[in-house]
């Protein structure tokens, strides 16, 4: 846990200088800076040191579900979802401003983990519905959220169109839980 949360909380740093840098990877890109490229490189060695590899993925932790109901809900895996989806951002963004192939790789490894069936279902919905292909879960929303975005990254940088799909398939799960037009969404469930 020790090891995922350092990782984690390079991910919020990153996020924190790159906002600090004018926000902008292709500023970052543009301009080649050395202490740019150092920084991004100190932060890599933890995402490369802290990892578990298995089969085909990657991961930090692998906690078992939180099943009981919490003030915000069944929260489910909420370290699967919320603590890789930011790791697997981090790896596109580094990826586009270095080139370096490794960073992909690993985002790849972390996508295969978090989509991994047993994170992708509804508590409740017809066994027609087929909610494990298309994103639909059960638990906090915002690690989800977090979980799609770091995919969609991915999907994006690495040009998968069937990921697209299922990041916006989740969107429109997520959508439909609560009032979309005033922005108020409520845990996942029918």
């Amino acid at each position: 846990m020790e090891r995922y949360a350092k990782v984690y909380s390079d991910c919020r740093l990153s996020r924190a200088k790159r906002k600090s840098c004018n926000g902008s990877d292709i500023a970052l890109r543009e301009q080649s800076r050395p202490a740019a490229r150092d920084l991004i490189e100190n932060f890599k060695h933890d995402f490369y040191t802290a990892i578990t590899y298995e089969d085909d993925y990657a991961y930090y932790c692998n906690d078992p579900p939180l099943l009981y109901d919490s003030d915000i809900g069944i929260q489910n895996y909420i370290c699967q979802p919320h603590g890789h989806g930011s790791p697997i951002n981090a790896l596109c963004r580094w990826y586009h401003i270095t080139g370096d192939t490794n960073d992909l790789e690993l985002a790849e490894k972390l996508s295969r983990f978090v989509r991994q069936p047993q994170f992708w279902q509804p508590e409740t919905e017809p066994e027609f519905f087929t909610g494990v292909e298309r994103a639909h879960f059960k638990g906090h929303i915002h690690s989800y959220c977090t979980a799609l975005m770091g995919l969609l990254k991915y999907a994006d940088t690495a040009n998968e169109a069937w990921l697209k799909e299922f990041v916006r398939n989740g969107y429109e799960w997520i959508r439909n839980t609560g009032i979309p037009a005033s922005g108020f969404l409520e845990k996942p469930a029918l």
